[in-house]
C-alpha cells in the first residue's frame, strides 16, 4: 500500500531520521516554511503577451523577522510579483525596499503577514563541513511543493568585500533567493547562485550563498 507524507508512520519515521541525520526539515517544521517561503517572478499578465514563459525570471523569496521579505536582485523583473504557492491567486506587486546588484540582494515590501517569519542566525559562526538546510522553489509549476535539501557548508570565502559561503547542495533556478538555515532552523545565508538544470555536474564551490550579515549593508528607499 503506498501511504503518503500524512500518515503518521511516515511523520513519525522522517522526524527520528531528520532529528538523527541533520537536526531539522522534520515534516511540522516544512509546514512552517511553506508559510514563510514564497515564490516571486514575473507577472505575465501585466507584460502583455510580449514575453515567453521560458524568458521569465522566479526564484524564492522568505518572510525575514524585522527586515521583510528577502530574496535575490537578480530574480526581480519587470512587473515582478510574489505569491505563496499555497495560494497561488493571490498576487501581489513585488514593491522594493532596497536592493543591491552588487551584493545581489534585495527586501521587499512585505504584502501580508505570513504568521511565521524566520529569523536571522550567526553567520559568523559558520565552518566548512556544518550542515545547512536549503529551502526553496527550483523549477517550480503549479502542484510542486517546497523543496526542502540538507546539504554541508564546502566554503567560506570573501569575495570583492562580499561575505559568502559555497554549499554542496545543488542551488537550481527557482532556487535564487531562497533561504540557508543553521542547524537551528535560523537564516544564516541566502541562495545566490547555482545551475539551470538539477543535473549538471559541478564543483561544490558553484553553489553560492551571500551571508545574511550582507542585508545589513542595504540602504533601504
Amino acid at each position: 500500500m503506498v501511504r503518503g507524507s500524512s500518515c503518521p508512520a511516515f511523520i513519525r519515521y522522517w522526524s527520528w531520521f531528520s532529528r538523527l541525520h541533520y537536526g531539522t526539515a522534520d515534516p511540522e517544521w516544512v509546514q512552517r516554511l511553506q508559510k514563510a517561503c514564497w515564490i516571486i517572478e514575473a507577472d505575465l499578465d501585466a507584460l502583455g503577451s510580449g514575453l515567453a514563459p521560458e524568458n521569465s525570471s522566479q526564484g524564492t523569496a522568505f518572510y525575514l523577522k524585522d527586515v521583510g521579505l528577502v530574496t535575490c536582485d537578480h530574480a526581480l523583473s519587470e512587473h515582478a510579483c510574489v505569491y505563496n504557492p499555497q495560494e497561488p491567486h493571490k498576487r501581489f506587486p513585488a514593491k522594493v525596499l532596497a536592493r543591491s546588484s552588487t551584493l545581489d540582494i534585495a527586501i521587499l515590501e512585505p504584502p501580508v503577514d505570513p504568521g511565521v517569519w524566520l529569523e536571522k542566525g550567526r553567520p559568523e559562526k559558520l565552518r566548512r563541513m556544518d550542515l545547512v538546510t536549503l529551502a526553496g522553489y527550483p523549477q517550480f509549476a503549479p502542484g510542486h511543493s517546497l523543496s526542502v535539501v540538507v546539504g554541508k557548508v564546502s566554503g567560506i570565502h570573501i569575495v570583492s568585500t562580499i561575505k559568502l559561503a559555497s554549499i554542496d547542495t545543488p542551488i537550481i533556478k527557482g532556487n535564487s533567493g531562497a533561504p540557508v538555515l543553521d542547524p537551528a532552523n535560523r537564516v544564516v545565508g541566502i541562495a545566490v547562485r547555482g545551475a539551470d538544470q538539477a543535473n549538471v555536474l559541478e564543483s561544490p564551490t558553484l553553489f553560492g550563498v551571500v551571508l545574511i550579515s550582507e542585508l545589513d549593508r542595504l540602504v533601504r528607499k
